[in-house]
Protein backbone atom coordinates (compact mmCIF):
# COMPACT_ATOMS: atom_id res chain seq x y z
CA UNK A 1 0.00 0.00 0.00
CA UNK A 2 1.09 3.30 -1.25
CA UNK A 3 1.42 5.83 1.95
CA UNK A 4 3.59 8.55 0.87
CA UNK A 5 4.98 9.45 -2.62
CA UNK A 6 8.39 11.21 -2.53
CA UNK A 7 8.90 13.52 -5.53
CA UNK A 8 11.49 15.80 -6.87
CA UNK A 9 11.60 16.96 -10.78
CA UNK A 10 14.50 15.68 -13.37
CA UNK A 11 16.44 18.32 -12.14
CA UNK A 12 16.31 18.53 -8.69
CA UNK A 13 15.06 21.79 -9.02
CA UNK A 14 11.24 23.04 -8.46
CA UNK A 15 8.33 21.11 -9.89
CA UNK A 16 7.34 22.68 -13.10
CA UNK A 17 11.24 23.74 -13.88
CA UNK A 18 12.25 20.12 -15.35
CA UNK A 19 10.29 17.58 -17.45
CA UNK A 20 8.22 15.37 -14.91
CA UNK A 21 5.24 15.15 -16.39
CA UNK A 22 3.02 16.16 -12.51
CA UNK A 23 0.03 15.96 -14.62
CA UNK A 24 0.20 12.35 -15.33
CA UNK A 25 1.62 11.66 -11.83
CA UNK A 26 -1.54 13.66 -10.01
CA UNK A 27 -4.22 11.65 -12.61
CA UNK A 28 -2.72 8.77 -11.59
CA UNK A 29 -2.63 9.03 -7.68
CA UNK A 30 -6.55 10.43 -8.80
CA UNK A 31 -7.19 7.45 -10.15
CA UNK A 32 -5.62 5.48 -7.28
CA UNK A 33 -7.54 7.01 -4.48
CA UNK A 34 -4.35 8.37 -3.31
CA UNK A 35 -6.65 11.84 -2.42
CA UNK A 36 -7.63 10.59 0.80
CA UNK A 37 -6.53 11.01 4.61
CA UNK A 38 -2.93 9.19 5.28
CA UNK A 39 -1.30 9.43 2.36
CA UNK A 40 0.86 12.22 1.11
CA UNK A 41 2.64 13.25 -1.87
CA UNK A 42 5.46 15.66 -0.69
CA UNK A 43 7.48 17.03 -3.58
CA UNK A 44 10.88 18.10 -2.58
CA UNK A 45 13.36 20.46 -4.64
CA UNK A 46 16.77 19.97 -3.70
CA UNK A 47 18.16 23.20 -4.76
CA UNK A 48 21.29 22.33 -6.91
CA UNK A 49 20.63 20.70 -9.75
CA UNK A 50 20.95 18.08 -11.71
CA UNK A 51 24.75 17.89 -11.29
CA UNK A 52 25.38 15.22 -8.77
CA UNK A 53 28.28 16.02 -6.93
CA UNK A 54 27.14 19.73 -5.97
CA UNK A 55 24.38 17.48 -4.37
CA UNK A 56 26.14 15.52 -2.45
CA UNK A 57 28.55 17.90 -1.32
CA UNK A 58 27.00 21.46 -1.33
CA UNK A 59 24.56 23.20 0.46
CA UNK A 60 21.69 25.34 -0.73
CA UNK A 61 21.64 28.57 0.88
CA UNK A 62 17.70 29.01 3.07
CA UNK A 63 16.70 31.44 1.13
CA UNK A 64 17.21 29.28 -2.18
CA UNK A 65 15.43 26.37 -1.11
CA UNK A 66 12.48 28.76 1.04
CA UNK A 67 11.87 30.08 -3.15
CA UNK A 68 12.18 26.59 -4.45
CA UNK A 69 9.96 25.63 -2.17
CA UNK A 70 7.53 28.23 -2.70
CA UNK A 71 7.34 27.65 -6.26
CA UNK A 72 6.87 24.03 -6.09
CA UNK A 73 3.52 24.76 -3.63
CA UNK A 74 1.89 26.95 -6.17
CA UNK A 75 2.78 24.71 -9.01
CA UNK A 76 1.40 21.77 -7.51
CA UNK A 77 -1.47 23.64 -6.49
CA UNK A 78 -1.66 24.74 -9.93
CA UNK A 79 -1.81 21.55 -11.91
CA UNK A 80 -3.88 20.29 -9.36
CA UNK A 81 -6.35 22.95 -9.52
CA UNK A 82 -6.82 22.75 -13.13
CA UNK A 83 -7.04 18.91 -13.73
CA UNK A 84 -9.91 18.74 -10.94
CA UNK A 85 -11.83 22.11 -13.41
CA UNK A 86 -11.45 19.27 -15.96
Amino acid sequence: MLANLHMADCNRCALGDGSLDLDAILMALYVLGYNREGCFATPEPLGLGGDPYPAMNGKPTEETLERLVQQTARYFRQREDILMEA
